[in-house]
């Protein structure tokens, strides 16, 4: 969240990625007026690509379930409709 406080008081976009989201961020993130958008992607497209959703334990998404949050959520589905529907969400939300 530092490095989103960072770019807003430099006049830039603050873009972030966080495995693990609470509601205790979460209220500082919509404090600050940072829209939270969850990106979700099919988990059989995922573990065909990457190894660590089938060989370790403790992953974010597959053991460690994520909060359900009330967030903007898209599907990134690998393709480039993934762009697509960041356009939209970037129209609707006014940036």
């Amino acid at each position: 969240m530092g490095i989103c406080k960072l770019s807003i008081e430099s006049n830039l976009f603050p873009i972030a990625s966080t495995v693990y989201l609470d509601k205790k961020i979460l209220k500082k993130i919509d404090q600050l007026k940072i829209c939270c958008v969850r990106i979700n992607r099919d988990i059989k497209k995922i573990k065909s690509i990457r190894k660590i959703y089938t060989d370790n334990k403790n992953v974010v998404g597959k053991d460690i379930k994520l909060n359900k949050l009330k967030t903007l959520n898209i599907i990134n589905q690998g393709d480039k409709n993934f762009c697509k529907e960041l356009l939209k969400l970037v129209k609707r939300i006014n940036i």
